[in-house]
């Protein structure tokens, strides 16, 4: 059975399925691209962890206190679920040595270097200087191997690492359940609102119209269609009420020559009264005869209205589909039709986010790095958080020894700056000191803001995760603050960094190219 589907549903079906296509490579798309980034977020996690590692090795000196060194293996691995296996070894005179293992049982890890050949992949890197790492299969499983390259009095020391590329993400699959219902509503509520808006801008006139004609086309010459907008449909209905207006008209005048005539014929029959009766029958056929004529006139009239209404009617509603934007500049005086169109646009624009909040950071605005003053940027900074440290019972020290020009985003600069007094006020709930000073470095190359607080300070096993996405030691918070502020001085060409020695409180130093130095004097506000 063959199933005719109206022009209201043929749109409709093709715009759901527009929708869906859309939402689906979207999908696609935003799954595939997450992805990417938790692999390169988790690469790079893994880079520092070793780094990290490698340089508290170094700095330590364990490799002359194996027990230690192991102690220290270990606590990694067990802080670092995705950490499967770490293995240092030394350069001496026989070969490579294995001093130290997270995994004793099993199979070695390879201590890649300069001389280690590359896979069939070609996926060896070089991250950064003394560092090789390579995807490799363990166990059916894909994973980073990760050397670093350390000097040890005059021994060489290598680092391995062996870090599980992609964990499951109970979160980001959840997340991705959320999403696909929520896109799966968006669609039905999309198709409901559309089929909504079909019925009432189109599906309706269009039937009303039909019915008016189809009362005319029974002989009610006081049909008419009912009028409800100024768009094409609406045309059409006033061009239908003015046809059948016309078609009134004439039957009126048609109706008074016939009554002329008939009275004519009265008349002309009192005159000849004493006719015979076969001129009698030759009025009476001629009367019938335009009976007859008024009517074929009547027929033709209707046909006529019929055939250029179908023409009006056709060649519009073949135009619908195309012209659903024009009739929201069309529909500027009608308030009800522009809320409902109104609502498909905030509908289809709420589909199309929510994926570019979850991936804002990568579309961050690029810097544009200018000439500003430290000096300012200290001054612009206290004016907007100096009533919050008043009221806090805080009192700032701010030491600028010079005008120091530097390079740098004014507003990325002063929100780094926030953040970091923002994290001496949850240093100090009860009070304290904040001292800000700005300097050039001792060889001018930079410019050096510093900021410290009278707080209890970050302990010693803190340190190493100041800097760690998602990592923090407060009860609320998501641990981005220090790891977000130290990426936006480094597309600064700046840096940020922790002063351990300065005790007691805590100590941060912004860095960023330095224009010029113009010393004018210390000065120190109270």
């Amino acid at each position: 059975m063959r199933v005719r589907l109206g022009l209201q549903w043929r749109v409709l079906l093709l715009m759901i399925g527009g929708m869906t296509v859309i939402l689906i490579v979207s999908v696609y798309f935003h799954e595939l691209v997450t992805r990417l980034l938790i692999e390169e977020d988790r690469y790079n996690t893994a880079l520092s962890q070793t780094a990290v590692l490698a340089t508290r090795i170094v700095s330590d000196r364990l490799i002359e206190h194996v027990p230690d060194l192991k102690d220290d293996l270990r606590l990694v691995s067990a802080a670092r679920p995705d950490i499967r296996q770490i293995d240092v070894y030394a350069d001496e005179p026989s070969g490579l040595t294995l001093i130290a293992s997270t995994v004793p049982d099993a199979p070695r890890l390879a201590a890649l270097n300069e001389r280690s050949r590359d896979n069939e992949f070609g996926e060896m890197e070089h991250p950064a200087q003394g560092v090789i790492t390579m995807e490799v299969n363990r166990g059916g499983e894909r994973h980073w191997l990760i050397t670093d390259t350390l000097r040890e009095g005059d021994r060489t020391v290598y680092l391995s690492t062996l870090v599980r590329k992609a964990p499951g993400n109970a979160l980001v699959e959840r997340l991705g359940v959320r999403r696909d219902a929520v896109l799966a509503a968006a669609i039905v509520v999309s198709s409901a609102l559309c089929y909504v808006v079909f019925f009432y801008l189109f599906r309706r006139p269009a039937r009303d119209i039909l019915m008016a004609m189809r009362a005319a086309q029974a002989g009610d010459s006081n049909a008419r269609a009912i009028v409800r907008g100024d768009d094409e449909i609406g045309d059409i209905a006033r061009g239908f009420n003015a046809l059948m207006d016309e078609l009134t008209t004439r039957n009126r005048e048609r109706d008074r020559l016939m009554a002329r005539i008939s009275g004519f014929n009265d008349e002309l029959q009192r005159e000849v009264a004493s006719a015979t009766g076969e001129l009698r029958s030759v009025n009476d056929a001629l009367f019938h005869a335009q009976q007859r004529l008024a009517r074929s006139e009547r027929f033709a009239a209707m046909g006529q209205v019929a055939a250029s209404l179908a023409h009006d009617i056709g060649t519009p509603l073949n135009s619908i589909g195309g012209h659903v934007e024009l009739l929201a500049r069309r529909y500027a005086a009608d308030d009800d039709a522009q809320r409902r169109l109104g609502i498909i646009r905030a509908a289809l624009q709420s589909i199309v986010a929510s994926v570019r909040s979850l991936l804002s950071r990568a579309n961050r605005r690029r810097a544009t790095p200018r000439e500003i003053d430290l000096g300012t940027v200290v001054a612009n900074t206290l004016r907007l958080v100096g009533p919050t440290l008043d009221a806090h019972g805080i009192d700032v020290t701010v030491d600028v020894r010079s005008e120091i020009p530097v390079v740098g985003d004014p507003e990325r600069v002063e929100n780094v700056l926030l953040n970091l007094i923002n994290n001496a006020l949850d240093a100090m709930p009860s009070g304290g000191h904040l001292a800000l000073s700005a300097r050039a470095s001792e060889d001018g190359s930079m410019g050096e803001l510093t900021v410290r607080d009278s707080g209890a300070g970050v302990p010693p096993d803190v340190t190493p995760h100041l800097f760690e996405p998602a990592w923090t030691t407060k009860p609320s918070g998501g641990g981005f603050g220090l790891a977000s502020s130290r990426e936006l001085m480094e597309e600064q060409g700046g840096a940020l960094e922790f002063d351990a020695r300065a005790t007691p409180g805590a100590c941060f130093v912004m860095r960023l190219p330095a224009a010029a130095v113009r010393e004018v004097g210390r000065a120190t506000v109270q």
